[in-house]
C-alpha cells in the first residue's frame, strides 16, 4: 500500500534528504572528528537550530548521513559496472576501485565508523546493518557455489577492508592479488 504524502511532508522530507546529503559529504571529507551541528549547518548553508527542526538530535542526523553515504556508494558502484566473477576476479576489480579517488573516501568512512561504533554503542547496529547491506549487494556479483555465497561475499568484503588499510598505510603494492589471480581460486572448501 502506498502512502499519499501531502506537499508539506514531501517538501520537508526533501529538505531532510538534502541536509543528510550535506552531512554525508561532510563525513566523507572530514570523518567523525568535528561532526558538530554547527559545522554541518555551515556546510549546508543553514543554522544548527534549523538542523534540529528536521532531526531530533545530532545522532539522528549522523544516522541519516551514514545512510545517505551508503546510498551514494551503491549508486557509484552501480556506475562502475563490476562484472560477475569468482572472488579473485572480484577482488581485482575492487582493488582498481580502491585506487580511484571517488571510492576511497567511502572506505575511509567505513573504517572510521567501525572505530566510532566502539565508543558509541548505538552505532554498532548501524555498522552491522551497513556491512550486511554491502555483503548483500556484492553477493550476486560473485561467482561462487550457492551454499558458499555468504562466505564468499564476507571473504571479499574482509579482503577489501584489509586492502584499504594497506592502501591508507601506503602499502598497496603487496596485497596478494597475484597469488589469488594466478591460483584462480579462493580459500574456501569446495
Amino acid at each position: 500500500m502506498t502512502q499519499n504524502l501531502t506537499p508539506e511532508v514531501d517538501k520537508k522530507q526533501a529538505k531532510k534528504n538534502e541536509l543528510a546529503q550535506h552531512a554525508a559529504h561532510y563525513l566523507l571529507q572530514n570523518g567523525f572528528e568535528g561532526f558538530t551541528l554547527r559545522l554541518i549547518g555551515q556546510a549546508a548553508n543553514t543554522s544548527d537550530r534549523m538542523l534540529l527542526h528536521y532531526f531530533a538530535n545530532k545522532d539522528e542526523l549522523l544516522q541519516a548521513a551514514l545512510l545517505a553515504a551508503q546510498q551514494n556508494l551503491f549508486a557509484y558502484l552501480e556506475q562502475t559496472q563490476l562484472t560477475r566473477q569468482e572472488p579473485a576476479g572480484m577482488m581485482m576489480q575492487l582493488h582498481q576501485l580502491i585506487l580511484k579517488d571517488a571510492f576511497l573516501p567511502y572506505l575511509r568512512l567505513w573504517l572510521a565508523l567501525l572505530v566510532y561504533s566502539q565508543k558509541q554503542t548505538g552505532f554498532k547496529t548501524i555498522a552491522a546493518q551497513m556491512l550486511h547491506a554491502f555483503e548483500q549487494w556484492i553477493a550476486p556479483k560473485i561467482e561462487c557455489p550457492a551454499e558458499q555465497l555468504e562466505q564468499c561475499s564476507a571473504f571479499v568484503v574482509t579482503w577489501l577492508e584489509g586492502a584499504v588499510v594497506r592502501q591508507l598505510a601506503g602499502q598497496s603494492d603487496a596485497i596478494g592479488l597475484e597469488w589469488f589471480g594466478n591460483a584462480g581460486q579462493y580459500p574456501l572448501k569446495q
